[in-house]
Order: structure tokens, then C-alpha cells, then sequence
């Protein structure tokens, strides 16, 4: 199969991100916290059987769906790889209602595998597509923040700007 991978660069509210796309699909979408060869690499692993990788200026169009308020997650075609486990997980991460929060053991229940909270927060880390799938929104149980693959700062940041708009975005 030949696949075309094209990606670029996009300044958002919360920092650069790295965009990309497979036949028009967002395919990759993560922070670069200032190491776009770290964050390309990623990219390159995610797709180790893609015939070409090139940069581009898809990044803008992509971006500006999402920051620029013409579209929500649910408008974006995304195009996945990943386990049936891990896209089970990310099915259910995009159930959780803009502005809210789940733990991963809430998650991993609601899934139908409660004893699998770890399961789930690997699952939660190998999210292809950071922002699109809200990650971003599982919380430890105690109420903390947790982790974030790109760091706690950005995902209060996220949570921050989810939660003064929650009222502007129905529940899915």
C-alpha cells in the first residue's frame, strides 16, 4: 500500500503542534513542547509502513478546525491505528462531555473492563490524534491532575479552556 503522510507545523492557544494526514483524514496531532524531531520521529513510528512522509502546509487547515471554533472533534474525519483494545478506549474518550473529566478507572468501566484502569491509561498515552480524542480528560482518581504526554501544563491549560466554554458545546 502507498501511503502519503503529510504534516506540518501549527501554532495553537496551547503551543506548536505537529499535524498530519493520510487521504485527507487527520491521522497524528500532537504537541512538539520544542522538539519537532522527537515529535516527527513519533510520527514515523505511528506509520513505519508509510511510503512517503513529507512535510506540508496541511497543518493549518487542520488546526484552524479545530482552534478556529468552524468545527468540533466529532467534525473531523480521523483516520486511527491502533489495537481494538485501544480503540475501544478511544471511542470512550471521546464520549467524555466537553469541560468534564473521567479517572481511568471510571474509563476502564466503561468499557466493560473495570479491573483494566492501567490498561487503559497506556491506551490514554498512545493517543494518536492529542486534543481530537481529549485525552486530556482523565484525571487521577484522587482529584489530580495526573500525567499528560505533553505535560501537565498543557493539559491544564486544556482543561482550563474546556471548562469556561463547557456551557457552549452540547454533551455527546
Amino acid at each position: 500500500m502507498d501511503i502519503l503522510i503529510r504534516y506540518g507545523r501549527g501554532d495553537t492557544p496551547f503551543g506548536e503542534m505537529m499535524l498530519a494526514e493520510a487521504d485527507g483524514m487527520l491521522c497524528h496531532a500532537g504537541f512538539t513542547r520544542g522538539d519537532f524531531d522527537a515529535t516527527l520521529a513519533r510520527l514515523r513510528a505511528e506509520w513505519p509502513d508509510a511510503a512517503h512522509v513529507r512535510d506540508d502546509t496541511c497543518a493549518g487547515q487542520w488546526r484552524d478546525r479545530l482552534f478556529g471554533g468552524d468545527g468540533t472533534p466529532a467534525d473531523v474525519p480521523v483516520r486511527l491505528r491502533g489495537t481494538p483494545f485501544q480503540r475501544d478506549v478511544w471511542d470512550a474518550l471521546m464520549r467524555i462531555p466537553h469541560g468534564s473529566t473521567t479517572t481511568y478507572s471510571q474509563l476502564a468501566a466503561a468499557i466493560g473492563r473495570p479491573r483494566a484502569a492501567r490498561a487503559v491509561g497506556s491506551a490514554v498515552g498512545a493517543n494518536p490524534v492529542a486534543v481530537w480524542i481529549p485525552c486530556h480528560r482523565v484525571v487521577r482518581r484522587d482529584g489530580g491532575i495526573g500525567g499528560y504526554a505533553y505535560g501537565t501544563d498543557i493539559k491544564a491549560a486544556l482543561l482550563k479552556a474546556e471548562i469556561s466554554t463547557a456551557s457552549d458545546h452540547p454533551t455527546p
